[in-house]
Parts: C-alpha cells; sequence; structure tokens
C-alpha cells in the first residue's frame, strides 16, 4: 500500500476520484454550475499533473524525434538522445505508414512546437519523458472532435435549455471519461480516429453527409482499424432502424439480441479469417495477408497472451465489470422507451452486446471495448442531460464508476500500483 499512501498519489487520485461522485451534487444543489465547473477544473488538473505512465513516453518520444524508442534513451537539455540503433529510416514516417494523417500531424506538431517537458508533473516510480504542447494540442484536438456528436446526443434526449446550457456537463463528461483518459494519455492514434468517427457519425445522423465523409476519411488516416468500428458503427446503426426499435417496449432487450447476432457474425469472420489466411482461400485474404497488415495484426492480437501480466484483466472480468454497469444503468433507467429519443441508448447496449462473442480473443476485446467506451461518452452526454430523472442518475452512476475503474488507474498512476496491494 506503500504507493498509494504517498501524499502526492492521494493528491492525483483525489483530483479524479472527487469530481466523478461530486457531479452528482449538481442533481441536488441549485448551483449546478459551480459544481461543474470546479469538477471540471479538478480533472482537468489530472492530466497536467499526472506522470507519464503506458505508451505516453513513446509518443513524447515520437513527438520529439519522429522515432520509436526500442532501446534506452539519454535525455540532455530537454531533449531525447536516441541510441544509434533507433536512428534510422525516415522520420515520423516510418513508425506508422498506415496513418498519414497521424504522420502529417506529428510532422507539424514538432516543427511548429516545443516537444519537451513543461508541466510540473508528479513523479510516481521514475522520471519519464514527456512531449507536453503536441500531446496537450491532440487532446484539445481530441475534445474538439467529441463536442459535436456529444451536443448531437444530448439535444436527443429532451434536454430543456439552450444549448450553452449543455457544454459544462458535456465538457466535465467527456474530459472525466475512461474513453478521454486511456486514448489521450496512451492510445493516442486510435482515440483521435474513434473521435473523429463519433464525429463524422453524428454529422451523418443529421444528413450532413460531406462534413460526414471528411471527418471518416480523418479518422481513418488516425488510425487503419477504425474502418473497421465504423463499419461496426454503421451496420449496428442500420440494423437498428432497420427493426424500428424506437418506441417499442421491448426496444432494450431486440437491441440487445441485434448486437449479439452481429458480434456473432464478427467473431465467424475472424475465425474464418485466420483459417483461410495462407490455404489459397478466396485470393482476397491472400492479397491482404500480403499487402497489408490487417491479417498480420489480426493473427498477431488472437495469438497474444497476456495472462502474466497481474494488472491486466482477463476478457471474461472485463466484461462481467462492464456489464454489470451496464445492467445497473438500464434497471434505474428503466424499460419504458417512449418519453424521448432512444437511439443513443440503444446503440450503446447493442455496442456492449457486440462485444460478448469476443470474449474468447481478450486482446480484440480489449480494443474493441476502447471504442465502446467512446460510444458510452455519447450515452453519458445523453443521459446526463435528459428530461428524464431517472436518466440523469443513471448517467451518473456510470459517470461515478469511473473514478475507480482500474484501467484508468493504471493510467493515472501506472501499472506499479497493482502490485503496491500485496
Amino acid at each position: 500500500m506503500g504507493l498509494l499512501l504517498e501524499p502526492q498519489v492521494l493528491f492525483l487520485l483525489s483530483l479524479w476520484v472527487l469530481p466523478h461522485f461530486g457531479v452528482s451534487l449538481s442533481l441536488v444543489f441549485s448551483r449546478k454550475n459551480i459544481i461543474l465547473v470546479a469538477c471540471f477544473i479538478c480533472l482537468v488538473a489530472v492530466y497536467f499533473l499526472k506522470p507519464a505512465t503506458s505508451d505516453l513516453p513513446k509518443y513524447s518520444v515520437y513527438f520529439d524525434t519522429g522515432l520509436i524508442a526500442t532501446t534506452a534513451y539519454k535525455i540532455e537539455n530537454q531533449k531525447v538522445i536516441l541510441d544509434p540503433v533507433d536512428t534510422t529510416g525516415d522520420r515520423f514516417f516510418q513508425a506508422w505508414p498506415n496513418n498519414p494523417g497521424f504522420v502529417m500531424l506529428s510532422r507539424a506538431l514538432n516543427s511548429i512546437f516545443y516537444t519537451g517537458p513543461l508541466y510540473p508533473r508528479i513523479i510516481v516510480s521514475s522520471k519519464r519523458f514527456v512531449s507536453d504542447l503536441p500531446i496537450t494540442v491532440l487532446m484539445f484536438l481530441g475534445f474538439a472532435s467529441l463536442m459535436y456528436p456529444c451536443f448531437w446526443a444530448a439535444r436527443s434526449s429532451g434536454h430543456q435549455g439552450g444549448a450553452r446550457a449543455l457544454v459544462l456537463p458535456i465538457a466535465t463528461m467527456i474530459v472525466g471519461s475512461v474513453f478521454f483518459l486511456i486514448g489521450s494519455q496512451n492510445a493516442i492514434r486510435q482515440f483521435l480516429g474513434i473521435a473523429f468517427l463519433l464525429s463524422g457519425f453524428a454529422f451523418v445522423q443529421q444528413k450532413f453527409y460531406l462534413r460526414g465523409a471528411i471527418s471518416g476519411v480523418l479518422a481513418i488516416s488516425m488510425h487503419q482499424w477504425v474502418i473497421v468500428f465504423a463499419f461496426i458503427l454503421f451496420l449496428i446503426r442500420g440494423v437498428l432502424k432497420g427493426i424500428k426499435l424506437s418506441n417499442q417496449r421491448w426496444a432494450i432487450p431486440q437491441a440487445m439480441a441485434a448486437g449479439f447476432v452481429i458480434g456473432c457474425g464478427f467473431l465467424l469472420t475472424i475465425k474464418g479469417s485466420l483459417l483461410g489466411q495462407g490455404s489459397g482461400l478466396l485470393g482476397l485474404l491472400d492479397y491482404l495477408s500480403a499487402n497489408t497488415g490487417y491479417l498480420s495484426e489480426l493473427t498477431h492480437y488472437v495469438r497474444m497472451d497476456t495472462s502474466g501480466h497481474l494488472e491486466r484483466s482477463s476478457g471474461y472480468q472485463k466484461v462481467v465489470a462492464v456489464g454489470l454497469v451496464v445492467l445497473m444503468s438500464e434497471i434505474i433507467a428503466g424499460l419504458r422507451t417512449a418519453e424521448v429519443s432512444q437511439e443513443v441508448r440503444l446503440i450503446r447496449i447493442a455496442c456492449f452486446a457486440f462485444a460478448l462473442p469476443l470474449v474468447i480473443y481478450p486482446e480484440i476485446l480489449s480494443r474493441y471495448l476502447f471504442f465502446y467506451f467512446g460510444v458510452e461518452v455519447l450515452f453519458l452526454s445523453w443521459a446526463v442531460n435528459s428530461s428524464v430523472k431517472r436518466h440523469q442518475i443513471a448517467g451518473l452512476l456510470v459517470f461515478s464508476v469511473y473514478a475507480l475503474a482500474p484501467n484508468a488507474i493504471n493510467i493515472l498512476l501506472g501499472a506499479g500500483w497493482f502490485y503496491s496491494l500485496s
């Protein structure tokens, strides 16, 4: 328990945990905006004070040098000095050739901004290099991209008030979400890609098809796998619209069943792709294997074994934990669906059900759940701003659970916090 009892760690945890429960006070006290401002400021402070954990140093070295460090490096005058073995190849492009948008953005950040450490970050174990300004710019870019889809979700909730009244609740939900914390501080390419994807999805929902297409191109340019998430999201949306669930009594169970069936189909597709690879079955598979990284990455994630990492939860543990939160929030929200539009809620349920068959492939499940947490940000914006009180309580329940989510604590403090418990 030594690490968790250190004053700076307790301070950081307080900045993260207290706002997640404090937001609930906005339902009780009349001065709602003061509470939300205080919670928002505390959550933002977390991002400027937390130590560099997980992949944040890897991306920081990349923003500073244009290269990925595979061996130990030195820091001199706030600049990274790489081992000669890591200094070969085309800067920026070599690391992620399939993500041209991210590569171009990283080049621009490197040429415009100071790429060294800048903020007074708390050091938990050892000091690691952080490229503060580029990471802050990308955080803001992701935040701005999420605002529009969250506004779309909130407006569909029966919110009684102007757009200005939505800004603080939505902003707080975003910066306090597991998706934003993990994405902006670890999985930066996936984070930006999914943020653009959700923005494009909202544009399409509003029939702004050109803007949706532009957002989609930006999303795929940030991470190649976003195209798969886009297919899943629009397929779920199409199926739900096709079976007309909006005001039916059994809309929620049917949405759950639809997501589960689509997830089973996706699982069978994975198995079929792996069995057909290299067998001459459908020349397309051989072409994809030889000319893209999709099948090789898929094979890697299927065979990846992290059972020896105690800080990593198993696929079954993740599904049960997330499932309990979904179940409790849905019980609170209730089965009646006639008061306001339920589209965001049903999409969230179907997206969770999609994850259930993937439990046999923990690493694929883990990457999909990150996308699910992005969709859940839309649900939070819909629920917390709903005109229906029980929807608000359901959203606040989900948000409060984020305070103690193990994956969030991993990003806040690093994996060492788990081992300090023993």
